[in-house]
């Protein structure tokens, strides 16, 4: 009787391992799987963000604007008024690729036309 439980305690632990051993190798197949995918997101990411700045090659700076908010007296607050009706100013700036400013314009800008 005693060699009948041990042969079973031995199947157990087998049976026990051999799950173990598959849960582990599907597992495995799951996280190579996964990180394949993750892989190849990021590789083409960085296709599309090489692609960007293949686009930008020989650029001299860049320019845009932005809304900052202001205190202003009353009395100038329909003026600095926004169309979201926030109290702001706009504001242009030019920066180099090196992301230095060399030009800022404060100020309400109607329309601005760059010539080359």
């Amino acid at each position: 009787m005693l060699g009948v439980a041990r042969d079973n305690e031995s199947r157990n632990v087998l049976d026990a391992f051999f799950l173990g051993k598959a849960v582990a190798e599907a597992l495995n197949e799951r996280i190579e799987s996964t990180i394949g995918e993750f892989l190849s997101v990021v590789g083409r990411l960085q296709a599309e963000q090489q692609k960007q700045v293949q686009d930008f090659q020989g650029c001299l700076g860049a320019l845009d604007g932005t809304f900052i908010k202001v205190n202003v007296a009353l009395s100038d607050r329909p003026r600095y008024r926004t169309r979201k009706n926030e109290i702001a100013t706009n504001v242009r700036g030019v920066c180099t690729p090196d992301m230095q400013f060399i030009y800022v314009l404060p100020g309400k800008v109607l329309q601005l036309m760059v010539e080359y």
